[in-house]
């Protein structure tokens, strides 16, 4: 997760060796957005290796290893409805007799997460795409006149976006 816009990314992996971890964040994360200069981890030990550092390294990412017991509260709790998420997704999927793949399972709940994240007021995809995904409704500010006779709903409105 980055920490300056709160975009998320995840990508599902078969083990938590050095290379698997490496090829999923590379995946995830480098191949749709570049380099991240710092990643935490909490001592993850297919991260606290050199091929790890080094793979990461060339990528252009530094990685910086948590104190044990010090917990990134940011990113459980947003696991947290991560996984809420994708229990709700599973949920309605059933209703419907329909088979999901834990991939696309993933990928939606992931997007769902992002699509509904605001920090400082401003939805994530504003800093990166400068458009809020087709999901979301469009964000308007309104002022604090009240509509009267003459003025519309929509003439009240300063902004879209």
């Amino acid at each position: 997760m980055d920490r300056a816009i709160r975009l998320a990314e995840a990508e599902a992996i078969a083990n938590k060796t050095k290379e698997e971890l490496v090829r999923a964040f590379t995946k995830a994360w480098y191949g749709h957005h570049g380099e991240m200069k710092i990643l935490y981890t909490d001592g993850e030990g297919g991260l606290t290796n050199d091929y790890s550092k080094d793979a990461l390294r060339r990528l252009g990412t530094e990685l910086r290893f948590r104190a044990p017991g010090q917990h990134a509260n940011y990113i459980e709790r947003r696991n947290s409805i991560l996984r809420h998420t994708m229990h709700l997704i599973e949920e309605d999927v059933k209703r419907y007799d329909y088979d999901l793949p834990f991939d696309r399972l993933l990928a939606e709940a992931v997007f769902v997460c992002n699509a509904f994240t605001f920090y400082n007021g401003f939805h994530r995809t504003t800093r990166t795409q400068d458009d809020s995904p087709h999901v979301s409704p469009t964000w308007r500010i309104w002022t604090s006149q009240p509509v009267g006779r003459s003025q519309t709903a929509k003439e009240n409105v300063v902004s879209d976006r």
